[in-house]
Protein backbone atom coordinates (compact mmCIF):
# COMPACT_ATOMS: atom_id res chain seq x y z
CA UNK A 1 0.00 0.00 0.00
CA UNK A 2 5.49 0.89 2.80
CA UNK A 3 3.18 1.67 5.57
CA UNK A 4 2.99 5.11 6.54
CA UNK A 5 1.78 6.63 9.41
CA UNK A 6 0.07 9.31 7.23
CA UNK A 7 -3.35 7.95 7.30
CA UNK A 8 -5.05 6.33 9.86
CA UNK A 9 -6.49 3.72 7.38
CA UNK A 10 -4.70 3.50 4.48
CA UNK A 11 -2.17 0.62 4.07
CA UNK A 12 0.96 0.20 2.37
CA UNK A 13 0.82 -0.48 -0.86
CA UNK A 14 1.67 -0.02 -4.84
CA UNK A 15 1.34 0.01 -8.35
CA UNK A 16 2.40 -3.53 -9.70
CA UNK A 17 3.69 -4.86 -13.07
CA UNK A 18 1.73 -7.60 -14.70
CA UNK A 19 2.65 -10.05 -17.78
CA UNK A 20 5.96 -7.59 -18.49
CA UNK A 21 3.37 -4.54 -18.39
CA UNK A 22 2.93 -1.83 -15.74
CA UNK A 23 -0.98 -2.19 -14.62
CA UNK A 24 -1.63 -0.90 -11.45
CA UNK A 25 -4.54 2.27 -10.71
CA UNK A 26 -5.09 3.19 -7.75
CA UNK A 27 -2.99 4.77 -5.02
CA UNK A 28 -2.98 1.69 -2.21
CA UNK A 29 -4.05 -1.63 -3.90
CA UNK A 30 -1.66 -4.10 -4.59
CA UNK A 31 -2.32 -5.50 -7.98
CA UNK A 32 -0.81 -8.86 -10.43
CA UNK A 33 2.84 -10.45 -10.00
CA UNK A 34 5.74 -8.45 -11.43
CA UNK A 35 7.13 -9.90 -14.38
CA UNK A 36 9.70 -12.43 -13.84
CA UNK A 37 13.54 -11.25 -13.70
CA UNK A 38 11.75 -7.42 -13.65
CA UNK A 39 13.12 -4.81 -10.84
CA UNK A 40 10.07 -2.49 -9.75
CA UNK A 41 11.33 1.27 -8.17
CA UNK A 42 8.08 2.75 -6.78
CA UNK A 43 8.91 5.82 -4.83
CA UNK A 44 5.74 7.18 -2.44
CA UNK A 45 4.80 10.95 -1.34
CA UNK A 46 1.90 11.76 0.82
CA UNK A 47 0.73 14.75 3.27
CA UNK A 48 -1.98 15.39 5.27
CA UNK A 49 -3.73 17.69 7.86
CA UNK A 50 -6.45 16.82 10.19
CA UNK A 51 -8.95 19.04 10.13
CA UNK A 52 -11.07 18.41 13.49
CA UNK A 53 -7.66 18.96 15.69
CA UNK A 54 -6.06 21.77 13.20
CA UNK A 55 -2.61 20.16 13.32
CA UNK A 56 0.24 20.70 11.08
CA UNK A 57 0.52 19.74 7.76
CA UNK A 58 2.60 15.95 7.78
CA UNK A 59 4.30 14.59 4.98
CA UNK A 60 6.34 11.49 4.43
CA UNK A 61 7.76 9.76 1.53
CA UNK A 62 8.33 5.94 1.11
CA UNK A 63 10.90 3.95 -1.53
CA UNK A 64 9.94 0.87 -2.19
CA UNK A 65 11.79 -1.76 -4.38
CA UNK A 66 10.67 -5.27 -5.76
CA UNK A 67 11.50 -7.96 -7.96
CA UNK A 68 9.89 -10.61 -9.54
CA UNK A 69 11.76 -13.85 -8.89
CA UNK A 70 9.80 -16.41 -10.39
CA UNK A 71 6.58 -16.82 -13.05
CA UNK A 72 4.61 -17.36 -9.84
CA UNK A 73 6.14 -15.10 -7.08
CA UNK A 74 7.49 -12.00 -6.30
CA UNK A 75 8.74 -9.93 -3.52
CA UNK A 76 8.51 -6.14 -1.96
CA UNK A 77 11.02 -3.97 0.45
CA UNK A 78 10.43 -1.03 2.08
CA UNK A 79 13.98 0.20 1.64
CA UNK A 80 13.73 3.61 3.18
CA UNK A 81 11.35 5.76 5.00
CA UNK A 82 11.22 9.41 6.07
CA UNK A 83 8.76 11.64 7.81
CA UNK A 84 9.14 15.42 8.60
CA UNK A 85 8.52 15.06 12.32
CA UNK A 86 11.69 13.71 11.65
CA UNK A 87 11.80 10.31 11.24
CA UNK A 88 14.25 8.06 9.41
CA UNK A 89 14.18 4.27 9.27
CA UNK A 90 15.98 1.54 6.70
CA UNK A 91 14.46 -1.72 5.59
CA UNK A 92 10.82 -1.38 7.34
CA UNK A 93 9.31 -4.15 5.73
CA UNK A 94 9.42 -7.24 3.22
CA UNK A 95 6.95 -8.76 1.33
CA UNK A 96 6.65 -12.34 -0.75
CA UNK A 97 3.89 -12.56 -2.70
CA UNK A 98 2.25 -16.30 -4.59
CA UNK A 99 -0.09 -16.16 -7.69
CA UNK A 100 -2.95 -18.58 -7.02
CA UNK A 101 -3.68 -17.74 -10.79
CA UNK A 102 -2.62 -14.44 -12.19
CA UNK A 103 -6.03 -12.32 -10.51
CA UNK A 104 -5.59 -13.70 -7.19
CA UNK A 105 -2.59 -13.17 -4.69
CA UNK A 106 -1.94 -14.43 -1.43
CA UNK A 107 1.28 -12.54 0.22
CA UNK A 108 2.49 -11.89 3.80
CA UNK A 109 4.21 -8.54 5.20
CA UNK A 110 6.87 -8.91 7.69
CA UNK A 111 8.33 -6.09 9.44
CA UNK A 112 10.43 -5.88 13.19
CA UNK A 113 6.81 -4.78 14.95
CA UNK A 114 3.39 -6.50 12.84
CA UNK A 115 3.20 -9.06 10.40
CA UNK A 116 -0.01 -8.93 7.45
CA UNK A 117 -1.02 -11.62 5.68
CA UNK A 118 -3.05 -10.47 2.27
CA UNK A 119 -5.13 -11.55 -0.32
CA UNK A 120 -4.81 -9.14 -3.35
CA UNK A 121 -7.29 -9.38 -6.61
CA UNK A 122 -6.94 -7.60 -9.67
CA UNK A 123 -8.75 -7.56 -13.01
CA UNK A 124 -9.06 -5.60 -15.96
CA UNK A 125 -11.10 -5.43 -19.66
CA UNK A 126 -9.92 -2.16 -22.35
CA UNK A 127 -12.15 -0.08 -20.44
CA UNK A 128 -12.27 -0.93 -16.62
CA UNK A 129 -10.62 -2.61 -14.02
CA UNK A 130 -10.96 -3.18 -10.25
CA UNK A 131 -8.49 -3.87 -7.49
CA UNK A 132 -9.39 -5.48 -4.25
CA UNK A 133 -7.15 -5.87 -1.42
CA UNK A 134 -8.09 -7.20 1.98
CA UNK A 135 -5.18 -7.49 4.69
CA UNK A 136 -5.40 -8.61 8.63
CA UNK A 137 -2.47 -5.82 10.42
CA UNK A 138 -1.59 -8.13 13.90
CA UNK A 139 1.02 -6.24 16.06
CA UNK A 140 3.45 -8.65 17.86
CA UNK A 141 2.96 -6.43 20.78
CA UNK A 142 -0.94 -7.55 20.78
CA UNK A 143 -2.69 -9.64 18.25
CA UNK A 144 -6.00 -8.29 19.84
CA UNK A 145 -5.50 -5.08 18.65
CA UNK A 146 -5.24 -6.28 15.08
CA UNK A 147 -6.69 -4.11 12.20
CA UNK A 148 -9.09 -5.80 9.43
CA UNK A 149 -8.70 -3.41 6.47
CA UNK A 150 -9.64 -3.56 2.58
CA UNK A 151 -8.76 -1.82 -0.20
CA UNK A 152 -11.79 -1.23 -3.00
CA UNK A 153 -10.78 0.62 -6.39
CA UNK A 154 -13.13 0.46 -9.34
CA UNK A 155 -10.55 2.31 -12.24
CA UNK A 156 -12.34 3.95 -15.94
CA UNK A 157 -9.63 3.28 -18.21
CA UNK A 158 -10.19 6.87 -20.12
CA UNK A 159 -7.13 5.99 -22.15
CA UNK A 160 -5.82 2.33 -22.33
CA UNK A 161 -2.12 2.37 -20.70
CA UNK A 162 -1.95 5.65 -20.84
CA UNK A 163 -4.66 7.80 -18.31
CA UNK A 164 -7.36 6.20 -16.06
CA UNK A 165 -9.35 8.04 -13.17
CA UNK A 166 -10.58 5.86 -9.94
CA UNK A 167 -11.95 5.95 -6.88
CA UNK A 168 -10.68 4.19 -3.79
CA UNK A 169 -12.47 3.34 -0.59
CA UNK A 170 -10.39 2.04 2.35
CA UNK A 171 -12.52 0.46 5.15
CA UNK A 172 -10.71 -0.43 8.49
CA UNK A 173 -11.69 -2.11 11.66
CA UNK A 174 -9.07 -1.75 14.79
CA UNK A 175 -9.93 -3.86 17.38
CA UNK A 176 -8.97 -2.97 21.10
CA UNK A 177 -9.87 -5.38 24.00
CA UNK A 178 -10.12 -2.66 26.62
CA UNK A 179 -13.46 -0.99 24.90
CA UNK A 180 -16.75 -2.42 24.25
CA UNK A 181 -16.71 -1.83 20.34
CA UNK A 182 -13.99 -1.91 17.87
CA UNK A 183 -13.44 1.39 16.20
CA UNK A 184 -14.46 1.31 12.40
CA UNK A 185 -13.25 4.25 9.84
CA UNK A 186 -12.68 4.75 6.25
CA UNK A 187 -11.23 6.98 3.55
CA UNK A 188 -12.31 7.81 0.10
CA UNK A 189 -9.40 8.61 -2.40
CA UNK A 190 -10.31 9.60 -5.82
CA UNK A 191 -7.19 10.15 -8.44
CA UNK A 192 -5.94 9.68 -11.44
CA UNK A 193 -3.20 7.32 -13.34
CA UNK A 194 -1.06 7.98 -15.90
CA UNK A 195 1.41 6.67 -18.04
CA UNK A 196 4.35 6.95 -20.90
CA UNK A 197 3.11 3.37 -22.93
CA UNK A 198 6.65 1.73 -23.43
CA UNK A 199 8.76 3.65 -20.89
CA UNK A 200 8.22 1.85 -18.18
CA UNK A 201 7.06 4.85 -16.10
CA UNK A 202 3.93 5.40 -14.75
CA UNK A 203 2.30 7.62 -11.30
CA UNK A 204 -0.88 7.80 -9.68
CA UNK A 205 -1.88 11.49 -7.89
CA UNK A 206 -5.06 11.16 -5.78
CA UNK A 207 -6.84 13.47 -3.01
CA UNK A 208 -7.04 11.53 0.49
CA UNK A 209 -10.32 12.23 2.59
CA UNK A 210 -9.61 10.24 5.91
CA UNK A 211 -11.46 9.89 9.18
CA UNK A 212 -15.11 8.83 8.09
CA UNK A 213 -16.72 6.32 10.95
CA UNK A 214 -16.24 6.15 14.71
CA UNK A 215 -13.77 7.51 16.51
CA UNK A 216 -11.87 9.24 13.21
CA UNK A 217 -10.26 12.36 12.97
CA UNK A 218 -11.26 14.50 9.99
CA UNK A 219 -8.41 15.19 7.64
CA UNK A 220 -7.32 15.62 3.94
CA UNK A 221 -4.11 14.64 1.82
CA UNK A 222 -2.41 14.55 -1.28
CA UNK A 223 -0.49 11.72 -1.90
CA UNK A 224 1.77 10.74 -4.82
CA UNK A 225 3.67 7.79 -6.70
CA UNK A 226 5.93 7.25 -9.24
CA UNK A 227 7.02 4.01 -10.49
CA UNK A 228 9.76 2.76 -12.94
CA UNK A 229 10.46 -0.66 -14.11
CA UNK A 230 13.21 -2.33 -15.79
CA UNK A 231 13.88 -6.45 -16.93
CA UNK A 232 17.41 -7.76 -16.03
CA UNK A 233 18.96 -9.75 -19.16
Amino acid sequence: MRRSTMFPVRITALMLCMSGFLSGYSYNAWNGLIAERTVFVNPFLSTSSVITTNTAVTAGADLVCAYGATKNADIFASLAQVGVTPSFAFFNWVMPRFAITPEHIIALQISSTFVTPQYHFFWENDVLALEVNVLARMPYSDIRTATVSAVIAPVWRVVKDAFALYVEFDPACTFDPTAPNARVSAAVLPGIWFSLPGTGFQGSIGANCFGLGTGASWGLGVVAWFSYAFALK
